[in-house]
């Protein structure tokens, strides 16, 4: 059956299942943002990576926001307080403050020879800035 990405992910070590399809909705022009971060452009392994899809109201608040985060745990994860920030705020400097301030929320990161822990915490937040200004 159907089985949301996030809980196949939290399952994986215990779960011999496998995955034979996939199903998504586009996201409206321009809702979708992407960056990877890493020290060798452009196919060098990730520091961290973020994939935003974003709705905004008439007026340019976000009226959804999923944010996903490669390298700052065990398994790609959700930023779910960043999302939850974003809501009815305007995408502005001081619109997105709350989120960045959040971001690393529930992260875990670990040190590896690509970046540590601790680096990778620092710079989530800016980076992520960066793709929701974009």
């Amino acid at each position: 059956g159907d089985l949301p990405l996030e809980t196949f992910l939290a399952k994986r070590e215990s779960n011999r299942a496998i995955v034979t399809a996939v199903g998504f909705s586009l996201p409206v022009d321009g809702g979708f943002r992407f960056l990877k971060v890493s020290r060798v452009k452009p196919k060098g392994v990730s520091v961290l990576s973020i994939a935003a899809v974003l709705e905004q109201a008439p007026d340019g608040t976000v009226s959804s926001a999923r944010i996903a985060l490669g390298c700052m745990a065990d398994r790609p994860m959700r930023a779910k307080a960043a999302e939850k920030a974003l809501l009815g705020r305007k995408l502005t400097g001081d619109g997105i403050a709350p989120a960045l301030a959040s971001a690393s929320d529930g992260t875990s990161p670990v040190t590896d020879p690509i970046a540590s822990a601790w680096y990778r915490n620092e710079v989530l937040s800016v980076h992520l800035g960066r793709l929701l200004l974009g």
